[in-house]
């Protein structure tokens, strides 16, 4: 039996009339009492019963706490005006350490999520609960007073507890043996090393000969992997080495440690057994064993042995990951010899090309096309910027190989190539395909679809796809960078989501836009959320990084902190950004899109059309609120008309005629019709001067949606009809 420390958060938690204490240890554990003492108790017998399992003492030594506060509108509430912003606390805890969690905690769901939701997120979900409920908010606000306390608990050291085993230290760990290289079909492809003899013949000598440490340093997809993989080959198959080689990912090597002084006999315990074993580790994603205080991360632990030259290691870098380790901790390097790679050149690069034709035919029997080979190779050196050839057209060339076998293909052509370069990249076929010609009516059409009332902006923004059609973009900056100013509710959110779906397509899974609303960045604190930190690499960060070919949305940019402002400068002049380990992050395939509303604080967004002194209305007030050299790096400041009576109806059309594309009606084979007195009806009460069109969705989903859903439960049997829809005597009427 041993006591350890376990991490608390305590805080004030009030519903209805009530005021209980509730203790957090970070885990899926909420108690609530009303005293301290009762809820710990409570809180104890929980982890005790449970062994621990939720907890990790490594991860949450510490945490920090801070208030964050988000607009709501609340409909149907008794006391509270519908158009007037709610203001809601919400505790957001960050573990200060790099791995571990950041939760949101809120007042009135009571609940902890440990995983990584955004606040936007949480408010979304806190506004649907409170839409339906007739109650204030006043007693669901949380007590500003946090504190961190820690408390004792017994950990049965008897328990069965998953850890990792001292017996089996290489369990993890991927022994290296060379069959036949093609045996295990087209996945090969990413292990064989073409025109790089001398690198293998290098990293053999160091391997056999000298009997040393070596990192491998170059840009991801210039072969490192590869390059070592082909270099142990040669040193058990050719030099017939006795030597055992092993694989192994580098959070594996603490195990699965729990408490302290686990991950120090972990490690301790592989690397003994890797010794008796004469073994040579390959660390896979080295880098990420850098993380923690440096005097107890796990290359400290490794150093000692590195320096007694009982420890072989293999290991790849790139070259802002070996900056950052000298930065974190520069003896470790020390023990290794660095081979730095370069990105292949052009002539070496086409007769890899050539090797992969002749291996495709030979080993698969798959032709591929000489000019799908090549198309290929330029799509990619436009379009994929994380990665450096041969990796990334060698990785390409596995997918398009292992589709050629599941579909029975004998030849990889031009059509196979740009079918899964589009699918894979997110972009329209339209920018890839160079027979395919730009039809500005068809063009025009798409947007005016969607967009009403705004065709000066429509203009500009095809200009832009003309531009980047032809591929004469700056390929140094992003697409293009707005400015969209105008008063609120006349489509610059929309227009933004047209022209993302025009550019990258439709994915209601993982739409091609990231929108940030830049209220949740108002203090200078708020610029690690966005952009990152040292620990972390921040939102806008991540999300680019996953999804290269988007629209990014600042929306309401007047009201983030003048910190950011000075941060996106450099974004718009150079497209790129770099992560919290210094890894370049490209924007250079995103349209970056800004929203304000200052200089429409004076105008409605109904009836008041623009002219030429409502444009000079805007530009004085975004040159009186932005910096000169800011607003010097946007591309274009479209200013957005406010909205006519009749355009307020096409709008109301358009968002109808998304209600036929529900599954809930498309399963039964229903259609809808509408007629002019519903969508004057639902135009009135969906538009006011100040809001815009923003009231329309909602008042569509509490009046029309309702009124289906209803009439179908009455109706169980409807189905394969059109139901004819309109506005009498007070009421929607639904007739077959």
């Amino acid at each position: 039996m041993s006591n350890q420390k376990k991490p608390i958060l305590t805080y004030l938690y009030r519903f209805a009339e009530d005021l209980f204490l509730a203790q957090v240890p970070f885990t899926d554990y909420v108690c609530l009492g009303p005293s301290r003492t009762k809820v710990i108790e409570e809180v104890r017998k929980l982890m005790e019963a449970d062994n621990y399992s939720q907890l990790e003492i490594d991860y949450m030594s510490n945490f920090e706490s801070e208030i964050l506060k988000g607009q709501v509108v609340i409909e149907n509430m008794e006391s509270v005006s519908p158009t007037v912003p709610i203001e809601l606390e919400v505790f957001k805890l960050n573990e200060t350490k790099q791995e571990g969690h950041t939760g949101y905690l809120h007042n009135y769901l009571g609940h902890i999520n440990s995983n990584k939701k955004l606040k936007k997120s949480l408010l979304k979900n806190l506004k649907s609960h409170l839409e339906d409920s007739d109650q204030t908010l006043a007693r669901f606000l949380l007590n500003k007073k946090v504190e961190n306390i820690f408390i004792d608990v017994v950990l049965n050291e008897d328990a069965k507890v998953e850890d990792f085993s001292s017996e089996k230290p290489l369990e993890n760990a991927e022994q290296i043996i060379f069959p036949n290289q093609f045996n295990k079909g087209v996945n090969q492809l990413k292990n064989i090393a073409w025109e790089v003899d001398k690198l293998i013949q290098q990293i053999k000598n160091i391997l056999v000969k000298q009997n040393e440490n070596v990192i491998l340093c170059g840009p991801i997809g210039s072969g490192k992997s590869s390059i070592i993989y082909q270099a142990i080959q040669d040193a058990l198959v050719n030099e017939k080495q006795n030597a055992r080689y092993y694989r192994m990912h580098a959070r594996g090597i603490k195990g699965k440690a729990k408490y302290i002084g686990e991950k120090e006999k972990n490690i301790e315990t592989l690397m003994n057994k890797l010794i008796q074993n004469a073994g040579t580790l390959w660390i896979d994603e080295i880098i990420e064993m850098f993380e923690g205080e440096p005097d107890t991360s796990t290359p400290a632990i490794l150093r000692k042995f590195l320096k007694r030259g009982q420890l072989k290691i293999i290991a790849e870098l790139t070259k802002s990951e070996l900056l950052f380790i000298q930065d974190f901790l520069p003896s470790f390097l020390s023990y290794f010899q660095i081979i730095y790679i370069d990105e292949m050149g052009d002539e070496r690069l086409d007769k890899v090309l050539e090797k992969l034709q002749e291996t495709s035919s030979a080993e698969f029997n798959i032709k591929i096309d000489t000019d799908a080979l090549f198309l290929s190779k330029r799509l990619l050196k436009r379009f994929s910027p994380y990665e450096v050839f041969p990796g990334k057209i060698l990785r390409f060339f596995t997918e398009c190989l292992s589709k050629a076998q599941t579909q029975k293909i004998n030849t990889i052509n031009r059509d196979m190539i740009i079918e899964l370069f589009c699918k894979r990249m997110g972009i329209a076929e339209l920018f890839i395909r160079d027979e395919i010609k730009l039809d500005d009516d068809k063009v025009k059409a798409f947007f005016k679809e969607k967009i009403v009332g705004q065709e000066h902006v429509v203009d500009r923004l095809i200009n832009i796809i003309r531009i980047f059609k032809t591929g004469l973009n700056n390929p140094n900056k992003p697409i293009s960078t707005f400015l969209f100013a105008g008063p609120t509710g006349v489509g610059k959110t929309a227009c933004a989501k047209t022209l993302s779906e025009f550019f990258f397509g439709k994915d209601d899974n993982n739409p091609p836009i990231i929108r940030i609303d830049m209220s949740e960045f108002q203090i200078p604190g708020d610029l690690r959320k966005l952009l990152g930190s040292e620990s972390d690499s921040g939102r806008l960060i991540k999300e680019v990084r996953n999804r290269p070919f988007c629209v990014i949305l600042f929306d309401e940019i007047e009201k983030a902190h003048s910190s950011i402002f000075d941060n996106l400068m450099n974004l718009l002049d150079e497209g790129v950004m770099k992560d919290n380990r210094g890894r370049p992050i490209h924007f250079k395939n995103t349209i970056i899109i800004m929203t304000s509303n200052i200089g429409a604080q004076s105008l409605s967004s109904i009836g008041f059309q623009e002219t030429d002194k409502s444009v000079v209305k805007y530009q004085s007030a975004m040159r009186a609120f932005f910096r000169p050299e800011f607003l010097n790096r946007i591309d274009e400041i479209l200013t957005f008309n406010s909205l006519t009576a009749e355009q307020v109806k096409k709008i109301t059309a358009i968002e109808l005629s998304y209600l036929n594309n529900r599954s809930g009606l498309k399963s039964k084979g229903i259609n809808l019709e509408y007629d002019d007195k519903l969508i004057d009806y639902l135009a009135s009460i969906g538009f006011n001067e100040k809001m815009g069109a923003r009231p329309l969705q909602r008042a569509i989903e509490h009046q029309l949606v309702r009124a289906i859903s209803l009439y179908l439960v009455a109706n169980p049997g409807v189905s394969g009809c059109t139901l004819k829809l309109t506005y009498e005597d007070n009421k929607i009427q639904i007739t077959q």
